[in-house]
């Protein structure tokens, strides 16, 4: 499998992300059953599924976003009235 870049990520659509996310944890177990303590593949598999995962996560967040109209997603600021008005 390798390691991913974040921008090889970055060009990915989000079936193609939640693919290899499938395919990483799949070789993830086969490297836990394989019994070889800590090595560096396991360590850069879950980095890369970090990296994935992250990804997902704003791209769902900016979907959500830009779902929303715009009128709501302003904070309307109250205007202080002027006391003493003359």
């Amino acid at each position: 499998m390798g390691i991913l870049k974040f921008k090889q990520i970055k060009s990915m659509r989000k079936e193609e992300a939640e693919k290899k996310m499938k395919e990483l944890k799949m070789e993830l177990m086969k490297e836990i059953k394989s019994g070889q303590g800590a090595s560096i593949k396991k360590k850069e598999i879950r980095r890369t599924i970090a990296k994935l995962l992250t990804h997902l996560n704003a791209q769902s967040k900016t979907v959500k976003n830009t779902g929303a109209k715009e009128s709501e997603g302003k904070i309307k600021k109250k205007v202080p009235e002027e006391k003493n008005k003359r």
